[in-house]
């Protein structure tokens, strides 16, 4: 009696850990070129359920291959960024956010998914200062910055 009292709850949680599907996504970040990038950092977001954790990142190898290993299927999008070489973070271009991401799901059918991400043109950074055209004193500017819908 007390043998099987042991064992129903291990067959249970045996069910919950072996019911939920897992799998991977890997592929290889590249320049707007196509040369490989090294030691930029891959986000993955997971579409269309609430985020329980972090934001899961992984880091390119020397040539520019990247994995996720382990993901719950589901639907995901990816953004690379390496703002040491002009490529930003998808969190530093708050006003972009129509940008789209490439997506990937995984599922029993798709359980190791490959996918290849190129980054665009690189970002530019503005610094200065708004002053007073009359007196030329600095003052206390609202400056807003804006993604193009369409850049060219």
């Amino acid at each position: 009696m007390i043998l099987s009292r042991l064992i129903l709850p291990i067959f249970l949680l045996a069910g919950i850990s072996f019911g939920q599907g897992y799998g991977s996504i890997a592929g290889t970040v590249t320049d707007e070129g196509g040369m490989a990038i090294s030691g930029a950092t891959v986000y993955g977001f997971s579409i269309g359920r609430p985020m329980a954790s972090a934001i899961p990142t992984v880091e390119t190898d020397a040539e520019g291959h990247y994995i996720f290993k382990r993901l719950d299927y589901g639907r995901y999008a990816l953004a690379p960024a390496k703002p040491a070489d002009g490529y930003p973070t998808p969190f530093d271009v708050p006003n972009c956010m129509h940008m789209t991401h490439p997506e990937i799901e995984l599922s029993d059918e798709n359980q190791n998914a490959k996918l290849d991400l190129r980054f665009g043109k690189k970002a530019g950074v503005l610094v200065g200062t708004v002053t007073d055209a009359d007196s030329g004193t600095a003052i206390d500017a609202n400056v807003e910055f804006r993604c193009l819908v369409d850049p060219s």
